[in-house]
């Protein structure tokens, strides 16, 4: 036992040594405290969002995919979600929408909630029960992931006015307004793309 944490509080004090200075720990504590029950909560709220109040190509088995495939998909799905990142970013920079290091976190996490629709929509797939029945889960999870980033997105894109030093404009509020809208439509490509084989 006593070996073991020391083990341990060795290896915290290597990662507070090394990756302190970059990243404040502080910072990514809250993206790493999950549970079951915060998996299956995330779970419920991406496929059924409206329920949360704020805060067909031919299929393969997936155990004949090759470790060529899997390359390829990888460096597909990181694509996907640099671009995601990317127009994002550039959209809030282009519309003045300030962040810290916690936004951009937050960003890189909810490009990552995309592949749970992909997922789902990949198993309706394998299932076997035909075309439609996939279009209709792709379907679905599209609009699933678009309204749950809608309703994410909103406070960093349209800060409530007590919570920023500057008003928000009704001009920049439409702009921004459009932005938010333009973010949701584009996972349908993006998700369009994850899902092809």
């Amino acid at each position: 036992m006593q070996m073991g944490r020391s083990a341990v509080a060795a290896g915290q004090d290597y990662v507070q040594k090394n990756l302190g200075g970059l990243i404040p720990i502080s910072v990514l504590k809250h993206h790493f405290n999950v549970s079951n029950s915060y998996v299956m909560n995330k779970l419920r709220i991406l496929l059924f969002p409206w329920r949360h109040k704020p805060c067909c190509p031919s299929f393969r088995s997936a155990f004949q995919v090759s470790s060529r495939d899997s390359g390829i998909t990888a460096s597909k799905a990181l694509a996907v979600v640099l671009m995601d990142f990317m127009f994002v970013k550039l959209g809030c920079y282009f519309l003045n929408i300030s962040g810290s290091i916690n936004q951009i976190l937050d960003l890189l996490a909810y490009d990552g909630y995309k592949f749970v629709g992909v997922i789902i929509t990949l198993i309706a797939g394998l299932l076997g029960f035909g075309r439609s029945l996939y279009i209709v889960t792709f379907a679905y999870s599209f609009f699933a992931t678009a309204f749950f980033l809608l309703r994410s997105l909103r406070s960093m894109v349209l800060p409530d006015a007590s919570a920023t030093a500057t008003p928000v404009n009704p001009s920049q509020r439409s702009r921004r307004v459009t932005f938010l809208f333009l973010v949701a439509v584009t996972q349908i490509v993006y998700m369009g793309v994850l899902v092809r084989v």
